[in-house]
């Protein structure tokens, strides 16, 4: 145990015990000292200020309370605007999941307007999705012509998409250079 862990619990008891004792004295002023309501504050606002640093200083491991984002896809290669890809060198796109929840997983890829051109499963590198963090593949069509197309990622099957919300809505960009 280090210094800090036994300065620290003993600071926030003291000043727990002064400030009900503060409290207890605006109480009897029935608000109307000055003084008291000042050191009230001052000595409140230690308090928060100690607690909130206690609580935040854990490095950033999930607590308890804290849940973990079901089906966090991303694709790799993710920019500013999107994916860009050339379908002459490679029609692969590559992703991960993270809190995986479900065993099924599709894609849609749609036109400016909305209209369907392409729809499949997401495949995941080990054969199936049953981890907790799963890579996979997209394998775009050959066929598609060069230009702006909108990718969606659902954590459903194909046929219930028009049923669910895309779990991802990305612009994906074919060039053919």
């Amino acid at each position: 145990m280090n210094k800090k862990e036994i300065v620290v619990p003993l600071l926030v008891i003291g000043l727990t015990i002064l400030f009900a004792g503060i409290c207890a004295a605006v109480f009897l002023s029935n608000g109307k000292s000055k003084k008291w309501i000042s050191r009230k504050m001052k000595i409140g606002g230690l308090l928060l200020t100690l607690t909130a640093a206690s609580c935040n200083g854990g490095g950033g491991e999930v607590m308890c309370y804290e849940t973990v984002a079901t089906n966090s896809i991303w694709i790799e290669g993710t920019g500013q605007n999107g994916i860009e890809i050339k379908l002459d060198t490679s029609n692969v796109l590559s992703g991960q999941i993270s809190g995986l929840d479900g065993t099924d997983f599709s894609f849609k890829i749609s036109d400016s307007e909305n209209k369907p051109l392409q729809r499949g499963n997401l495949i995941p590198n080990d054969g199936k999705f049953d981890q907790f963090y799963e890579a996979f593949k997209i394998e775009l069509d050959k066929n598609l012509q060069p230009g702006n197309y909108l990718l969606d990622i659902f954590a459903a099957k194909i046929a219930a998409q028009d049923t669910v919300l895309a779990q991802n809505h990305l612009n994906l960009s074919i060039k053919n250079e």
